[in-house]
């Protein structure tokens, strides 16, 4: 979880993130276990940053970056406790939650948590056809 008005789009921050890091694996010699494209696929990303910034101008909120549980431990009710959880210390801030997520299943879930589809986008990598849908989701406060 991070407060929505942090900026880590600035080249220092992608330095800083590579030296942490390391670069992206299949901009190396690891490419080809990345299939083709793959960099393109990253840089198509881009747009989600540039419409969460747009959709969420002007207000504080909190994003969830990554939010996950281990398979072995999915389906036992950790990742809602885990939601409700963030949920009640992100309430008492009284701001709204956003988040980006890449399935229907997925937003189904987090719609049962009380958020709301902002925007459906379909991304393509340039030099591909395929396209993946990225849900973009706001939960207002509570």
């Amino acid at each position: 979880l991070m407060p929505g008005q942090y900026n880590n789009d600035t080249m220092l921050d992608t330095i800083t993130n590579m030296i942490f890091a390391g670069a992206p694996p299949f901009y190396g010699k690891e490419a080809k276990n990345y299939g083709p494209h793959s960099d393109k696929r990253l840089e198509s990303l881009k747009v989600i940053s540039k419409r969460r910034k747009e959709l969420m101008k002007d207000k504080d909120y909190v994003y969830i970056q990554t939010i996950g549980v281990l398979c072995e431990y999915q389906g036992k009710g950790i990742g809602g406790r885990l939601l409700r959880a963030s949920f009640e210390a992100i309430d008492s801030l009284k701001v709204p939650t956003y988040l980006e997520t890449e399935s229907k299943e997925n937003e189904a879930l987090y719609q049962h948590f009380g958020f709301n589809t902002a925007e459906v986008l379909e991304l393509e990598a340039k030099g591909t056809s395929t396209k993946l849908p990225m849900y973009l989701m706001i939960r207002p406060p509570k």
